[in-house]
């Protein structure tokens, strides 16, 4: 089981990802995404991708767009129950 800390540090990593991907650069998230063909997203503009081939060109096309991006993650509230 995961402790909070734990949850933390992969949800940071994640947020991490993100702002680089929203600075023109995609590579990290495929070190954060479960790359199995049960992957999904469904992205905050619509649309929803399966299987990690789709969900990383989705990933791509959105850090070509981007530039000088920055996602900050605040007020984050983390729940566990159980298992």
């Amino acid at each position: 089981m995961s402790t909070e800390a734990d949850v933390r540090e992969v949800s940071k990593q994640f947020y991490n990802a993100l702002t680089k991907m929203a600075g023109g650069n995609a590579d990290q998230m495929g070190e954060v995404w479960l790359q199995e063909e049960t992957s999904t997203a469904m992205h905050p503009i619509g649309g929803r991708d399966v299987g990690w081939t789709a969900v990383k060109k989705s990933f791509e096309q959105v850090a070509q767009l981007a530039t000088d991006g920055k996602i900050e993650l605040k007020d984050q509230l983390i729940r566990m129950v159980g298992d």
